[in-house]
């Protein structure tokens, strides 16, 4: 006597095989779902641990190139990009938009 037979269980052939190839396709789709996901989990974790020291050497390379613009730019000079404290006297009357009475409140007031 067949003990694995599925006919034993009652169910004839046909059925017998429907099921099994259901079963087996079951399988093969939660089996497939996993390996997608390792996969996906994978390139995800490759594109950081990529993306992340090429981010951080293009953020370093343009800082580079923006002090080295900005030091050979002859607006360097220029008042309106000096600090507060290396300007002339006569600096603020020249920016639109200074204005050119004391910072009191009461200086504003008409």
């Amino acid at each position: 006597m067949n003990t694995f037979s599925p006919t034993i269980w009652g169910m004839d052939a046909v059925a017998a095989s429907r099921a099994a190839t259901g079963l087996l396709g079951k399988a093969i789709a939660g089996q497939s779902t996993v390996i997608a996901f390792d996969t996906a989990f994978n390139a995800v974790a490759l594109l950081f641990v990529i993306a992340a020291p090429v981010l951080i050497v293009i953020k370093i390379g343009l800082s580079r190139y923006a002090r080295t613009r900005v030091a050979r730019s002859p607006a360097a000079e220029e008042p309106s990009l000096m600090p507060h404290s290396a300007r002339p006297n006569n600096a603020a009357a020249e920016l639109p938009g200074v204005p050119t009475k004391p910072c009191h409140r009461e200086a504003y007031v008409t």
